[in-house]
């Protein structure tokens, strides 16, 4: 299993209509200096730009054709993929510098490791840091605690770098799964592997409005997709750990409400329902703020308490 001091990165990035970012992070792969590489990028039939700024890059091997999904695209990555070490990476996140030279690092002076995850810095459209995801408590990247849900944290996808052969065990993405099959994947990564950890930022994860699981947490339906996925690794027998799984599910359900950072972030209350606008009462509005308000009360009452107050203002000026 070691790792040669000058590895070769098989790095796979799937892509749909990401004109908008994947430069950026095309980009931010050529900055890896003193390391070599290949970048596959599978894009499942983009209509936006993306095929133009593909062209511009003479290093890259990317497949434009129609897909079932994100799965099959990076299954079709790892088939392609020679390296000894695979860096996944999506079309919106990019590597902070010297990401791969530390990875060399690591391997090199641990060639029985087979998985190696870092920190991974969360920022807007702008760059500006919004938090950090890392490591979950408080069992951290073992099996056991990633059946958990990732509670209070999510794993830092674009900063997990592993060793090509661990695909053999483990096998390739399940494509039955249309999202979060990184979530599957990784529990299976983690019940046959150590996830060894840095506390080294060596990416950073663009979050925005297009992101699915941006709008799965505005929509209140992270956890649950976590929670069917999680389901599959309980076991089928009514155990004490079993019971231990449940308890922690129900705990988590109310914890939607904004337990974390990221949760607060990406619900937005204010650009999810308009409330950044003036707007005139509908019951049309009523019923979409329904749900939002009882499963994020808090976000929801500062978000009431502005409105009244901007109303109140404007109340003022007019008399």
């Amino acid at each position: 299993m070691s790792v040669t001091h000058n590895p070769l990165f098989s790095v796979i990035t799937p892509s749909l209509n990401q004109g908008r970012y994947i430069e950026k992070m095309i980009l931010s792969v050529l900055a890896q200096e003193g390391v070599s590489f290949e970048h596959f990028i599978i894009d499942g039939g983009s209509t936006d730009h993306t095929l133009d700024i593909l062209r511009k890059y003479k290093h890259l091997r990317w497949i434009f054709e129609p897909d079932t999904g994100i799965p099959q695209a990076l299954n079709k990555g790892f088939q392609m993929a020679r390296g000894d070490i695979i860096a996944w990476i999506n079309s919106d996140d990019y590597y902070a510098p010297d990401a791969f030279k530390k990875a060399v690092a690591f391997f090199t002076q641990n060639p029985e490791a087979c998985v190696w995850v870092g920190r991974a810095a969360v920022v807007d459209e702008r760059g500006k840091l919004l938090f950090y995801q890392e490591e979950p408590e408080p069992r951290g990247f073992t099996h056991e605690g990633m059946v958990r849900f990732w509670e209070n944290c999510t794993l830092p996808q674009p900063s997990v770098f592993f060793r090509r052969s661990v695909l053999e065990k483990v096998g390739l993405m399940d494509e039955t799964l249309r999202y979060y099959m990184d979530y599957d994947f990784f529990l299976r990564l983690s019940r046959e592997y150590a996830f060894c950890r840095t506390d080294e930022v060596l990416s950073c994860i663009g979050l925005h409005w297009e992101a699915s699981s941006v709008r799965d947490i505005a929509k209140g339906q992270l956890r649950k997709a976590l929670f069917r996925i999680s389901r599959r690794y309980w076991g089928p027998k009514l155990s004490f750990r079993y019971y231990g799984h449940l308890f922690s599910y129900l705990n988590a359900w109310p914890g939607l409400a904004w337990k974390t950072y990221y949760d607060q972030f990406a619900f937005a209350v204010k650009r999810e329902l308009g409330w950044d606008k003036p707007r005139t009462f509908s019951w049309s509005l009523f019923r979409r703020i329904c749900p939002f308000a009882c499963r994020y009360p808090l976000p929801a009452a500062v978000a009431a308490l502005k409105f009244i107050f901007r109303k109140a203002r404007s109340t003022e000026r007019v008399s």
